[in-house]
């Protein structure tokens, strides 16, 4: 199965390996990694570098905290999807009420990132 590449991670360990100091070498290797860097922003160039869009299990990995996303909660006859993020310490948050999901019977199994908004013309 084919993995998606996450651009925005990608981008921001690029961005941690830019040289502080002065120099030709050092002009040469971030001249290398803002190319990259540049690349990663580009879809026309990378079309397929951007967050899986696909639910990921709440076992194999979370999101990053604070960044809204669908949670799934899957229970034994129903599932329902809404809209929250995770937070260091405090578990899920509901983005809709505001309430936390730390004492729901069935917490949430799976999450996804939220999808582009749409463009509209103004």
């Amino acid at each position: 199965m084919e993995r998606m590449i996450d651009g925005e991670k990608i981008y921001r360990l690029l961005t941690d390996q830019l040289v502080k100091e002065t120099g030709m070498f050092s002009k040469g290797v971030n001249k290398g990694l803002n190319i990259a860097r540049s690349a990663l922003r580009n879809e026309q160039i990378a079309p397929t570098i951007a967050p899986p869009n696909e639910w990921i299990s709440v076992e194999d990995e979370l999101p990053d905290p604070g960044k809204n996303v669908l949670l799934c909660f899957s229970g034994h006859t129903n599932s329902m999807v809404v809209g929250g993020r995770y937070e260091v310490g405090d578990g899920w948050y509901s983005i809709i009420d505001g309430e936390y999901y730390t004492d729901c019977d069935t917490p949430p199994t799976h999450w996804m990132w939220l999808p582009r908004l749409p463009e509209v013309d103004a």
